[in-house]
């Protein structure tokens, strides 16, 4: 995975900057409803949204995460419960390893292949012709993708799941202290049986890979 790629601890610092009327941070959403590519947007979104809650720790919404809650078992009384944001998660997306992590995921649910191709020629076309007019210009974005893009939200998800398999789930800190991990898009709740110092490591290789 790139090294644009970060999760953060959430903090109260955080909180406040995120909140900060005076110097609010920039977060461009660009509309695509009614645009000519809102279509196709949609179709991919109808095709992927139902893969989505197969991947593993993956969360619905505070309703799903709740009931995952109420079904643990008394929590060690020394673990930490630890938040994670990943960092402008949406326009941090590189293309290629975005469409890789979809086409695991449609092999993954038993899509056949020419099927699974024209559905990444699809999302290609929407990913890469993004444009938007501003101020009687326009803009072709070149990295990430669109917030106000229907796939969006799905198209997060499938790079969530493949970052989680291939660095989350693989390192052995993750497998020796934690005792949940449940995530909904870029926002991830965890329980760390682990210490201090174990939990910093493993939060320096998240942002490192």
């Amino acid at each position: 995975m790139p090294a644009m790629f970060y999760m953060e601890l959430t903090t109260s610092e955080n909180d406040k900057y995120i909140k900060n009327l005076e110097q609010p941070p920039g977060r461009p959403i660009v509309a695509s409803t009614g645009s000519i590519l809102s279509p196709l947007s949609i179709f991919l979104e109808k095709i992927l949204t139902p893969m989505i809650p197969t991947t593993p720790s993956f969360l619905l919404g505070t309703g799903d995460f709740l009931k995952t809650i109420q079904q643990l078992d008394k929590v060690p009384t020394e673990s930490y419960l630890v938040t994670f944001n990943v960092k402008d998660l949406y326009t941090s997306i590189p293309h290629q390893h975005g469409i890789e992590s979809v086409n695991k995921l449609l092999s993954q649910a038993g899509m056949i292949p020419d099927q699974a191709n024209l559905c990444l020629e699809l999302l290609s076309i929407v990913r890469t012709k993004k444009n938007v007019l501003f101020q009687d210009r326009y803009y072709l974005q070149n990295r990430g993708t669109a917030m106000g893009s229907n796939v969006a939200p799905p198209y997060a998800n499938c790079y969530m799941a493949d970052y989680k398999s291939t660095v989350i789930y693989a390192s052995q800190l993750y497998q020796d202290n934690v005792l949940m991990w449940n995530h909904f898009i870029d926002e991830i709740f965890c329980i760390w049986q682990g210490t201090a110092e174990s939990l910093h490591l493993f939060f320096q290789l998240l942002n490192s890979s």
